[in-house]
């Protein structure tokens, strides 16, 4: 099998194929790997988006030759249970894995969306919108009821990320990311920009977690 990603650019066609063998053990890392060369040679294109098409259109091609295939969403459903599969060929099942963004995103940023939420100290946060994939950079002194008040809006909205630290970063990252604005706080972030933030967040950690040094400049590449 030949995974083929076209781009059409300034009248320009470019094109980059991998080939990969169905049954071979890495072929999931392989994907990812190539998914990952296209985020980084490509900047309108977001790792997580491209792997789960690419793995969607995969399922899509065994299924033609009648195997059966599993994905992530499936685990996830019968976790802790026991069920039965009807598998209607003899060579078995292809399991296809995709990346859900939220658990994705709140392990990236190494689960922080935990963290204990103080009463009346200032924190920047990002919610997901399960809906869109859109993000919003806030900043509130009430996290949790701020968090609950967007969920009762739109219970598809998430926290993903969260830090003790003043108003300044939120508006520091708003101006990182202002060509990537939708409305208000909310913008269409890649993974890379994602990873961005989160250099720029432990670039400006301090012991108390509550300030950043005075006259702070991060030497960070706008977007």
């Amino acid at each position: 099998m030949i995974l083929f990603y076209v781009l059409a650019r300034n009248e320009k066609i470019f094109t980059e194929a991998l080939e990969l063998e169905l049954r071979d053990n890495d072929v999931n890392y392989l994907t990812l790997a190539f998914c990952r060369h296209l985020a980084q040679n490509y900047e309108h294109l977001d790792l997580l988006d491209v792997f789960n098409e690419f793995q969607h259109k995969v399922k899509t091609y065994i299924e033609m030759f009648n195997y059966r295939t599993v994905d992530t969403n499936l685990f996830e459903e019968v976790k802790g249970l026991d069920f039965l599969l009807m598998i209607p060929n003899e060579d078995g099942i292809f399991y296809v894995p995709t990346l859900g963004k939220l658990k994705f995103y709140r392990d990236f940023f190494g689960d922080t969306y935990k963290k204990e939420k103080h009463p009346d100290i200032e924190a920047v946060y990002l919610l997901l919108d399960l809906d869109s994939s859109n993000i919003k950079i806030g900043q509130s002194r009430k996290m949790i009821h701020r968090e609950r008040t967007l969920q009762a809006q739109k219970p598809s909205i998430e926290l993903i990320a969260y830090w003790i630290s003043p108003k300044q970063v939120e508006t520091q990252l708003h101006q990182m990311f202002k060509s990537k604005r939708l409305r208000g706080e909310w913008f269409k972030l890649s993974f890379a920009d994602l990873k961005t933030i989160k250099k720029f967040m432990e670039s400006i950690s301090v012991p108390t977690g509550l300030s950043v040094p005075a006259g702070f400049s991060p030497d960070t590449p706008t977007t």
